[in-house]
């Protein structure tokens, strides 16, 4: 991701897309369906971590194309998200500014899925890129079953600031792993673009039972995800079609930032939301709004540089309560990991959430 030059001289707003990183977290519901597969295939193991599979690669097609980057989250951001028509409810919280964290969950009366987005960025000078190694798990469970699976994020390289057209691609190997049947696993590679491979987004897998190969995962993560029948390979399961020309993937008059419309779609507010969210919700966020309206550049320009300036001077210290997130030790990796402590939906039943000790983190009046 591109990054400010200098602590007080911070990266010009035209490097973002109109979303905050607490809302970009939410994107990779727009495949809830593929969770509620999971949930659905309870006694088949192997095609619950087939359809875990999906919704990892999913997210990532989301991205295809987009090479801006979101806004950072002020500390103690936050944001919420509600589908009636799916049952499902989301929120997320900025609980870290050094490193930059923002925590988040989704759920339905089905399965909670829940994580961090805790990395390290290095930049790899043969390869022109730079690469964002993801630290923790993300962990589902499904709440029917009681069941819970984990499992880590490849590692995403942003190519083309040397040579090139600038592009996301993605490494390394990701390990699913059903945490109360573990003999249950899936592995998925993710086949990096090199100068033998020109083809980006290949991935294949597999599919473990007892150490037994169950199913062989294929596809590209910008095409088509399927499942072989390890012992008959006539047998084909298609897990996901991916389309770049579907609808769902354009947006009209907001097509300079390749925003799929579920993702644009995600700063809408009206009187009823404005009146019901808290106010250190991101659609609160000024900067934001501004250059949504594109030919507002100077004025998302201003507000960005005041809030980064108000999260120095007065935001950013080792006292700020995070609120809706408990921090815990996994002393499998050596990190600390954040997960929900339910006090969002409770404060916000009892309508204490829209004034809270974090509302005023966008009033800049001050500067």
């Amino acid at each position: 991701m591109i990054s400010a030059v200098t602590q007080n001289k911070p990266a010009p707003v035209y490097f973002n897309e109109p979303l905050s990183i607490c809302q970009k977290q939410c994107e990779k519901f727009f495949y809830l369906d593929l969770l509620k597969k999971v949930c659905e295939e309870e006694k088949n193991k192997s095609l619950q971590l087939g359809y875990i599979c999906s919704f990892i690669i999913g997210e990532i097609f989301l991205g295809l194309n987009r090479n801006l980057k979101p806004f950072n989250a002020i500390i103690g951001e936050t944001y919420e998200y509600y589908d009636n028509n799916n049952n499902f409810r989301y929120y997320s919280e900025q609980v870290s500014h050094h490193p930059q964290i923002t925590a988040f969950i989704g759920e339905t009366p089905e399965f909670a899925l829940y994580g961090d987005t805790k990395n390290s960025t290095s930049f790899k000078i043969l390869k022109g890129a730079m690469e964002l190694s993801f630290k923790n798990k993300i962990h589902l469970h499904l709440k029917s079953t009681n069941e819970d699976f984990s499992y880590n994020l490849p590692n995403l390289l942003i190519k083309g600031f040397l040579k090139g057209v600038l592009h996301n691609d993605y490494s390394g190997t990701t390990t699913i792993i059903n945490e109360t049947f573990p003999e249950n696993k899936a592995e998925l590679k993710f086949i990096e673009e090199s100068w033998t491979n020109s083809e980006i987004g290949l991935i294949e897998g597999k599919i473990y039972s007892a150490d037994k190969v169950v199913y062989l995962i294929k596809g590209n993560w910008t095409n088509t995800i399927y499942l072989i029948d390890n012992e008959n390979n006539d047998n084909k399961i298609e897990l996901l079609k991916l389309d770049k020309d579907q609808q769902y993937l354009k947006n009209g008059d907001n097509d300079d930032y390749y925003l799929p419309s579920f993702c644009y779609n995600l700063n809408y507010m009206d009187k009823n939301l404005e009146e019901n969210l808290p106010k250190n919700d991101s659609r609160f966020r000024k900067d934001i709004r501004f250059l949504e309206e594109k030919e507002e550049t100077e004025e998302a320009q201003t507000y960005k540089e005041k809030y980064e300036e108000k999260q120095r001077k007065e935001l950013n210290n080792d006292e700020h309560k995070v609120l809706f997130f408990d921090e815990k030790f996994d002393e499998e990796n050596g990190e600390n990991y954040f997960v929900p402590n339910g006090k969002y939906w409770e404060l916000k039943k009892n309508k204490q959430l829209q004034k809270n000790i974090n509302s005023d983190i966008f009033d800049v009046s001050k500067y």
